[in-house]
């Protein structure tokens, strides 16, 4: 009898601890998902400052390109007038 409730108390030990295994790797793989889910959140936010960032340089190039082009177009406007009331 005593040996018995020997096994019966050493097979509730053996069940406590495999449900605190248990417990403690799902707390670990959440964990985990959590961390992961988080990196690439970093990494997305990452990437969208690098797009932002290239798409600011782009329209600012534009803009340079664009200006330079209405600058020639006043400088040759202003040479064609010259050139008119000299001939």
């Amino acid at each position: 009898m005593i040996k018995d409730q020997h096994d019966t108390n050493a097979s509730r030990a053996r069940w406590t601890i495999k449900e605190d295994i248990k417990r403690r790797n799902n707390m670990v793989e959440a964990s985990l998902a959590m961390k992961n889910e988080e990196h690439e959140q970093r990494k997305e936010i990452a990437m969208l400052r690098k797009h932002d960032q290239e798409e600011n340089f782009m329209r600012s190039k534009n803009f340079h390109n664009l200006y330079k082009q209405k600058l020639a177009e006043r400088i040759l406007e202003k040479a064609s007038r010259v050139n008119k009331s000299m001939c």
